[in-house]
């Protein structure tokens, strides 16, 4: 049966539906004034973040940059004293004839009087102190050194020891044992030229500075919920205020790869997970002049917290 409708009326379901629809269309364009609205609040919030990404990125490159000039000044001392040394005759000399007598006791003694004589006398003049200067054979034995102590020793050719034979450098370890354990060293090498025009024994000059400390701590102390960091293509080291010294971490691959790639053009920044597992911003920097990378990391909840809960 047709469903009863009144005089010039309409029907129940006719009524339903267009009231249904004008709910529909009330709540659509509900939907569409608020859209934009909703837009412009992502646009602000992205635009947020990426001022904050692009201040803080400023920010840690600054302070990378300040803190390196420290670490260039020294490698730049470790040059200029082998440079000094080579071009006393007196000492040349009396490497040559180590060279050729490298058992000699005489030879021994009078290298070894030479060497700790430069080594005050140079103090004196630059101000830079210098923990040892000895020479190593190809080998890795101690011919001398301004530690009669070390006279002899043999190191092993494995790490850092390999790196000092063999070609002028600068360059920063990490605990070349036995000489230096558990400690960060700048170390200056040139080999010695013998007749035949071939690199012979190094010559190492060894300085035990604390600028090494103090830019990973200033660094630490200018961003105090961020971290510094040394590393090279195998370990990572920081700044333990508990020791008052450097001190290795447990290596973490995939963090150290991380800030490989950040380098791989001389330096570079980018969101990164460290080695704790925890996103954060890093601006990393290779030092050539010391052959190992400097890096800060900001955490990212640090960074954006404060815009994240704004627009909650």
């Amino acid at each position: 049966m047709a469903a009863m409708v009144p005089p010039g009326g309409t029907s129940i379901k006719t009524e339903r539906f267009r009231g249904s629809l004008a709910r529909s269309v009330l709540l659509l364009l509900l939907l569409l004034s608020l859209l934009p609205a909703a837009i412009i609040s992502s646009v602000n919030y992205f635009r947020s973040r990426q001022l904050l990404h692009d201040q803080t990125g400023t920010q840690l490159e600054t302070i990378i940059h300040s803190q390196s000039q420290a670490l260039y000044q020294l490698a730049n001392q470790g040059q200029a004293s082998l440079s000094q040394l080579f071009s006393q005759q007196e000492i040349t000399n009396s490497l040559q004839i180590l060279v050729t007598q490298p058992n000699d006791a005489a030879a021994i003694q009078n290298s070894q009087q030479l060497l700790q004589t430069f080594l005050i006398d140079y103090k004196n003049i630059s101000g830079t102190t210098y923990s040892q200067i000895f020479v190593l054979s190809k080998d890795g034995k101690v011919l001398v050194s301004t530690d009669s102590q070390w006279n002899g020793q043999s190191l092993s050719l494995k790490g850092a020891v390999s790196d000092l034979i063999g070609s002028e450098k600068v360059m920063a370890s990490y605990n070349l044992a036995p000489l230096f354990t558990n400690k960060w060293i700048l170390f200056s090498t040139k080999p010695i030229t013998e007749v035949n025009n071939t690199n012979g024994p190094t010559v190492v000059a060894a300085i035990q500075s604390p600028v090494l400390e103090h830019a990973l701590q200033s660094t630490d102390s200018i961003y105090p919920t961020g971290k510094a960091y040394y590393f090279t293509k195998s370990q990572l080291f920081q700044y333990l205020q508990s020791i008052g010294n450097i001190h290795p971490l447990d290596p973490d691959q995939s963090h150290l790869n991380q800030l490989i790639s950040l380098v791989a053009n001389g330096e570079g920044l980018g969101s990164i997970t460290s080695t704790f597992g925890i996103p954060v911003l890093a601006y990393a920097s290779w030092l050539p002049q010391l052959q190992i990378g400097f890096v800060i990391e900001e955490p990212e909840a640090s960074i954006y917290n404060l815009i994240d809960t704004k627009f909650q």
